[in-house]
């Protein structure tokens, strides 16, 4: 026969009289609690813990009423894969509608993160030697580049400047600095245009390569106010606006290997743009339009 110690008897009746009085001291443990016990899942009680915590109890029980009547062996499983989908697809929706500034910066990088080689390809095949000129002609000191700058393009141009190039893809940023590391007369940086940050470093020119179309519309004016600012006295803004007949924004989505991507298309009228640009007493010079796309040179 086995004896135990008083101490001992008494540390084990201790623990038993804890165990019975313990109650969940919030509602979500208690609702955390029945879910496991309805879903014969009581091993991973702390996940249900977790997401009754955080997630909208409507959408667990959306989830759970999946679950109920299915005759699933591993129902804890099928409600997790269930309640995952079903935040997926809310998700997608309040995305398609989302046109806050920083939102779109953020998918917009991540988007050209995963095709950074095609855009590089486009892009060179779209510099011909009428921009080059417009750039060479216009800049007469420190050329910044936002967007849609290439090893090509960066070594045609870097002869005759200091080039700053601020890419939104930390990618591209990342290619960018292998091929020019150790080159003093050009700097990559990975930046938000709106951020703080080089604020008394001025520029001749401003090459907004893919930027417009890039800005919400409801971004339009604070851009504008931003590139305004990191102009010289004399400075002058080369920029490209891709337009139709009314102001519109959307997303389109693209789908890898289960992964989906956003990419963030915004058409607006010339006459927009323009009253835009007036606003802060630019003068406006269209140069030509092709495809749709105008480029304007604007100047103090």
């Amino acid at each position: 026969m086995n004896f135990i110690t008083a101490k001992e008897l008494l540390a084990e009746s201790t623990s038993l009289s804890k165990t019975k009085t313990r109650h969940p001291k919030n509602e979500f443990q208690a609702y955390a609690y029945k879910l496991a016990m309805d879903l014969n899942d009581l091993v991973n009680l702390k996940i249900y813990m977790r997401l009754a915590k955080n997630i909208e109890r409507n959408l667990m029980e959306q989830a759970f009423r999946f679950v109920a009547d299915s005759n699933s062996s591993d129902k804890g499983r099928l409600f997790l894969w269930k309640l995952k989908a079903i935040r997926t697809e809310i998700e997608h929706k309040r995305a398609l509608q989302n046109f806050d500034y920083d939102f779109v910066r953020k998918k917009t990088g991540e988007f050209r993160n995963i095709f950074y080689s095609d855009i590089f390809k486009v892009t060179d095949k779209d510099f011909d030697d009428n921009k080059k000129h417009i750039i060479t002609t216009n800049c007469n000191g420190s050329l910044l580049i936002i967007g849609g700058a290439t090893e090509k393009i960066l070594k045609s141009l870097l002869p005759y400047f200091s080039i700053t190039v601020w890419e939104n893809s930390s990618k591209i940023a990342l290619e960018l600095k292998k091929v020019f590391l150790g080159q003093k007369r050009i700097k990559i940086v990975n930046k938000d245009l709106l951020k703080k940050g080089d604020a008394k470093k001025k520029f001749s020119l401003i090459w907004a390569n893919n930027l417009w179309q890039n800005t919400p519309l409801l971004s339009e004016i604070t851009v504008l106010k931003k590139l305004k600012s990191l102009l010289e006295l004399d400075g002058k803004l080369f920029i490209p606006v891709k337009h139709s007949f009314s102001n519109k924004e959307e997303w389109k989505v693209y789908k890898i290997d289960k992964e989906v991507y956003y990419y963030f298309l915004k058409i607006t009228t010339k006459s927009n743009f323009i009253a835009n640009a007036k606003k802060f007493n630019f003068k406006v010079q269209e140069l030509w339009d092709k495809d749709n796309i105008a480029y304007f040179l604007l100047s103090m």
